[in-house]
């Protein structure tokens, strides 16, 4: 025999002045308020805008351009940085070897000791 859950009442709405009346909802709900004018700021955008969204658009993307060119180019230097690191280090081992006699490393020859 199959279970029903019982009939569950009827939500009543809230109104927004119930739920400002809440504790701490004032913050949470002050999204819903519309936003304040700020005509000083429309004026400084509509003064300093001298193109188009197309020119906008254009020069957003010349800009990415110039960032990425410029992070190839320092991705580059990095590059040959670490290459010209790696010949030295390279060229210092060599030296290493050939300066290092194999008396010094393994200590004084048995005949030597007599």
């Amino acid at each position: 025999m199959p279970k029903h859950s019982p009939p569950r009442a009827e939500v009543e709405p809230i109104h927004v002045d119930e739920l400002l009346g809440a504790a701490g909802m004032t913050g949470f709900l002050g999204v819903l308020d519309p936003p304040e004018p700020v005509p000083h700021l429309l004026r400084l955008v509509h003064s300093t805008s001298w193109c188009g969204p197309e020119q906008a658009v254009d020069r957003a993307l010349q800009r990415r351009q110039e960032a990425l060119v410029w992070f190839a180019e320092a991705a580059w230097r990095v590059n040959a940085a670490s290459r010209k690191l790696n010949w030295r280090a390279q060229a210092l081992l060599r030296l290493a070897r050939r300066h290092t006699a194999p008396e010094r490393l393994t200590g004084p020859k048995q005949a030597d000791r007599r």
